[in-house]
């Protein structure tokens, strides 16, 4: 984008869309020190973007995140958003857990009273995403929902 040809490349300013100002401050951060931290409130988010500037370094440290806090609460979820962004590595790792853990995952967080880490529900990042539209319909289900004025971690 800023580095092909196009446009961007000669713009003294670049308007990004349905992008956390958050997420873009990582991008930024990570373009400068190639280091990046997420947590739950943000990952789904910065990987939605990774995926979308390819930023394969993010992208990975982003699935190795979700990798490590797979649960039979999430999993399902997870799969769905990693199959709509394109994220293979992820979505095979989500299908091998399904099939290791797959008594848990079809009993349902409700049955054995878990609440996953990364928690099913609507996507919200600072003020300016205010429809779950503006991310994958499978993010909602995933990414928990930072109170107005919190940064995601």
């Amino acid at each position: 984008m800023f580095t092909r040809g196009f446009k961007e490349c000669s713009a003294s300013e670049v308007t990004l869309c349905d992008v956390c100002p958050e997420v873009v401050g990582r991008l930024i951060d990570f373009a400068y020190t190639a280091r990046i931290t997420v947590g739950e409130t943000c990952v789904l988010h910065v990987l939605l973007s990774a995926m979308r500037f390819q930023m394969e370094d993010v992208a990975k440290a982003c699935c190795d995140f979700l990798i490590k806090h797979l649960e039979a609460a999430n999993v399902i979820g997870i799969l769905r958003f990693a199959e709509e962004i394109g994220c293979t590595e992820l979505h095979q790792q989500c299908r091998e857990y399904i099939n290791t853990h797959f008594s848990e995952v079809i009993l349902g967080p409700s049955r054995h009273g878990e609440q996953g880490s990364v928690s099913p529900r609507p996507p919200q990042c600072g003020p300016h995403l205010r429809a779950a539209s503006e991310i994958p319909e499978k993010a909602a289900r995933v990414l928990p929902h930072p109170q107005q004025g919190e940064r995601p971690q």
